[in-house]
């Protein structure tokens, strides 16, 4: 793997964590006034993918928003504006969290309502296919949206009609606070995946590095082989289903059951957080630990200087609410 891409791959998960630390260490200020569904955790699955597609593809994703934004764009400073509301952010502040998009970066289109985005991606594959770009339409969903008919049917689509598509299951586990057994009757993703002959790619609490080679090989089978593919990627979902706080603290706004998941597992996979999967295979890939260190010193600063001049900017007037609504 080239040294520019490991680097690159390090900057990026940094930069998402960092900037997801920034919030919540300020969170409780209630200058953010947007539900959070952080991603802590996903991060180097939604980097490497996006490694390996960006600048040729279109992208789709699900309120988990944080990864994605900031893994195709360079721009924190839109980031934190677009979490305080304010007319300089990404969406012009009306967007929040759950709808981050960046259309400048071929993010097309993020939602909170579970799945609803699959569609979208069919069409934007179509279209790839109709004027010959050799273009990509990547989307990202959580294992709970497997259990949604649209998906059945976007699969089923894709599959019959040949299309570029790359279905990135982002699978933490649960669905809010509940597990598969009580939710899915289908016993293997794997095998639903492949009943639509669709190539089927895996990986468990992998390094951005290591994703980033799944999804290449991913994409020279889509080249090949003129079929859709679907990346597997479980994690550990860090904190709570919507909000900054881990699942054993105490916190009296979480409607999630305070012993849906072991404080065990947690504590063990504390050791092995994402960022800590990223600087080892970063290191074994050729990357020394001065380079690093200067990097998170230049991002942390960074973040600090557009998480302050954010606070600052306006936030969009009435007359604006309704722009871009049709």
């Amino acid at each position: 793997m080239k040294k520019e891409t490991v680097l690159s791959l390090f900057r990026t998960v940094a930069k998402i964590v960092f900037s997801e630390e920034k919030i919540i260490k300020h969170y409780h200020e209630d200058n953010m006034k947007t539900p959070m569904h952080m991603s802590m955790g996903d991060e180097n699955c939604v980097s490497g993918v996006v490694e390996s597609f960006k600048g040729e593809s279109f992208f789709f994703g699900y309120y988990r928003t944080h990864s994605m934004y900031l893994s195709l764009s360079n721009n924190t400073y839109k980031f934190f504006a677009e979490l305080h509301g304010r007319a300089t952010g990404s969406n012009a502040g009306v967007a929040g969290s759950m709808h981050m998009s960046s259309i400048d970066d071929n993010f097309i289109s993020s939602s909170a309502i579970v799945s609803s985005t699959i569609p979208l991606s069919l069409g934007a594959a179509l279209s790839c296919v109709q004027i010959k770009n050799n273009k990509y339409s990547v989307v990202f969903f959580g294992d709970g949206a497997m259990e949604e008919g649209v998906f059945h049917e976007a699969m089923n689509m894709s599959s019959l009609m040949k299309l570029p598509v790359v279905f990135v299951c982002l699978d933490n586990g649960l669905a809010v606070d509940l597990e598969p057994n009580a939710r899915q009757g289908f016993k293997s993703i794997k095998r639903i995946v492949e009943s639509y002959d669709c190539k089927y790619f895996h990986s468990t609490n992998a390094a951005a590095t290591d994703i980033y080679k799944i999804s290449e090989k991913a994409k020279a089978f889509i080249i090949k082989n003129q079929k859709p593919v679907f990346i597997h990627l479980e994690y550990y979902r860090y904190l709570q289903h919507i909000g900054i706080n881990n699942d054993f603290e105490e916190n009296e706004n979480s409607f999630e059951k305070k012993d849906y998941r072991s404080k065990d597992d947690f504590k063990k996979l504390l050791n092995n957080k994402p960022f800590d999967l990223i600087r080892t295979s970063a290191k074994e890939l050729g990357l020394l630990e001065d380079e690093m260190e200067q990097e998170i010193i230049n991002i942390k600063l960074q973040i600090d200087i557009d998480f302050s001049r954010a606070l600052k900017d306006k936030r969009p007037e009435k007359r604006d609410l309704f722009k871009g609504l049709f």
